[in-house]
């Protein structure tokens, strides 16, 4: 597995170890088997060369180690047996042991000892869970799984680059096919059937647009951006841009992907007062696919720029640890949650939101005929807003209306509610019922807005003027060259109060305005889908070895997620 840079928390050495832990660990270990008259069979000593690091690795299947010079080396079944071990990674190798609770265990069950302190043997690691030591402040180590255990269905989830890729590909082509069907509902181009008509393969959606991309840009105030999203479809499947550059073809790597997905359903009638959106399946993926559009109209605008929070019901309010409403941007919440334009009903004649609407008629039906499809959201900017707070809802129905968990991929989405969302959307990954993935470009600054909750009236109580945001899920963030590795973080569950105030402040400082200040003509540039398609596959080779699920069960990215609950 590639190496991981963590930001705003405890740094890792090459071996994916911090630089303080496993201090004194050989001598502990010795004394405790010292004191417990163990054999010394029991304990192991790495073989790694001078200079490496051991690595544990973070996988549904069997951990084992490895090292070379340093680097983590992907163990592919090396190994096998050291399920039941627990590893501590000194910076002088010649250190490294290795405690054998397998060995342990057989030995407590028939030593007095044993008997005496009623050690049971060791019992392996669950299928599909991911064992690891989770330390924290004030507390012994405990072993932590993956939260989505509990919904494991032997479903393969892909690797995290195609996971963002093809979420990309769907926040990307939703922008200019909104605006064609616009064009076409309006007579200013002619539709064969293949514009407004849906079903469509994504293969079709990529012929309609690049056959009428001088449309778009005929468009005088979104000129420049239809230009960059045009040219990040191009790029990204490799489609000449003059008959000379034919001979490139459609990239082979997205073909069946364009094949397989199809277009079902396109609400975007209604684009002047509400949201657009856009769903699909993929029967090769077995997925449904929701995807929001970013800010186009003035509309869309307005909704940004409503930065001041509202009380929403929290779903999760039942749970012990929940508050019963969470805070979330009021111009998010309105354009999710006010009813309907289209006048939508439900079964009883009650009148459906936006929301409603879209679980009701689009979402469920589909789900009913595909009963073992995964269902994903997804969105740029002010659609990955949306995105999140969809998921967020979604994910908190129960369990027999939507399957889980729900998978949520988010590109240059801004904030979307306070500490309190944070908590129920926590707490949701925690159960395992939402896997949330926020992908940002380092230096993009509409994630880094809005800061705090505002309003001209400030006295106006309900708006909580002043509140804070915060950002939720799984964070990856891409730089502008390939010098440097994508930053993993996450808000780290801690119990140590001065830990948590200690993390808070590194996230503050990276997302902050200032420090993300950067030459005013890239401001606009690096927030774009071509910026973002262009990082994504310079980085390519780091993502494909990483594993969206193999994150979450990483005590040094979530700490305490799971193991707390």
């Amino acid at each position: 597995m590639p190496e991981v840079m963590l930001v705003n928390e405890t740094r890792l050495l090459p071996g994916g170890r911090s630089d303080s832990e496993g201090e004194g660990i050989s001598a502990l270990l010795e004394s405790f088997r010292t004191l417990l008259h163990l054999p010394e069979s029991l304990m192991h000593r790495d073989g790694c060369s001078e200079g490496s690091g051991g690595d544990r690795r973070e996988s549904p299947d069997p951990p084992s180690r490895g090292c070379d010079n340093g680097t983590p080396v992907d163990e592919e079944r090396e190994g096998e047996g050291d399920d039941n071990r627990v590893t501590s990674n000194d910076d002088d190798d010649d250190n490294n042991v290795m405690l054998n609770l397998e060995g342990l265990s057989e030995w407590a069950s028939t030593s007095i000892m044993g008997n005496l302190c009623g050690v049971a043997p060791e019992k392996p690691t669950p299928t599909g869970t991911v064992a690891k030591e989770v330390k924290d402040e004030g507390e012994t180590s405990s072993l932590a799984t993956s939260p989505f255990i509990a919904y494991d269905d032997g479903y393969e989830y892909p690797n995290l680059y195609d996971e963002c890729d093809e979420m990309l590909q769907a926040a990307t082509l939703v922008y200019p096919m909104a605006s064609l069907r616009h064009l076409a509902r309006q007579g200013k181009i002619s539709d064969d059937g293949s514009i407004l008509k849906v079903p469509l393969t994504a293969s079709q959606v990529l012929d309609v647009v690049t056959k009428h991309e001088a449309f778009l840009k005929e468009d005088t105030l979104r000129r420049e951006f239809y230009v960059d999203t045009l040219r990040a479809i191009r790029e990204r499947h490799g489609i000449p841009t003059s008959p000379k550059d034919a001979s490139g073809g459609i990239d082979t790597f997205r073909a069946p992907q364009l094949d397989h997905t199809q277009l079902i359903a396109f609400d975007d009638e209604f684009e002047k007062e509400e949201l657009v959106y856009a769903i699909a399946i993929n029967p090769l993926r077995k997925r449904i696919t929701v995807c929001f559009r970013g800010s186009i109209t003035n509309r869309d605008w307005a909704t940004n720029l409503e930065i001041f929070m509202k009380d929403a019901p929290n779903p999760l309010k039942s749970h012990v640890s929940q508050t019963s409403t969470v805070k979330i941007h009021n111009g998010f919440h309105d354009y999710l949650f006010s009813p309907s334009e289209r006048g939508a009903v439900g079964p009883n004649g009650e009148t459906l939101s936006e929301y409603q609407e879209i679980l009701q008629e689009h979402v469920l039906p589909v789900i009913k005929e595909y009963p073992s499809y995964k269902l994903y959201i997804t969105g740029h900017s002010l659609g990955g807003a949306l995105a999140t707070l969809f998921a967020f809802e979604i994910a908190a129905e129960p369990d027999s209306v939507i399957p889980k968990p729900v998978t949520c991929v988010t590109f240059a989405s801004p904030y979307v509610g306070d500490q309190s969302f944070r908590e129920a959307h926590q707490q949701l990954e925690r159960l395992g019922k939402l896997r949330s993935l926020r992908i940002v470009n380092h230096k993009d600054i509409v994630t880094t807005i809005p800061k705090m909750a505002f309003k001209l009236n400030a006295f106006d109580k309900d708006s909580h003027v002043g509140t804070l945001f915060k950002h939720v899920g799984m964070s990856v963030k891409m730089f502008h060259d390939s010098g440097q590795s994508v930053e993993v973080s996450y808000p780290k569950v801690r119990t140590g109060r001065w830990y948590s105030a200690l993390d808070e402040l590194g996230r503050g400082w990276d997302q902050a305005l200032f420090s993300n200040l950067m030459n005013p003509k890239y401001i606009t540039k690096w927030h774009l889908v071509q910026e973002y398609n262009r990082r994504l596959d310079l980085h390519k080779a780091e993502l494909q070895g990483m594993q969206l699920n193999d994150l979450y069960s990483r005590d040094d990215v979530v700490g305490r997620l799971v193991a707390e609950f």
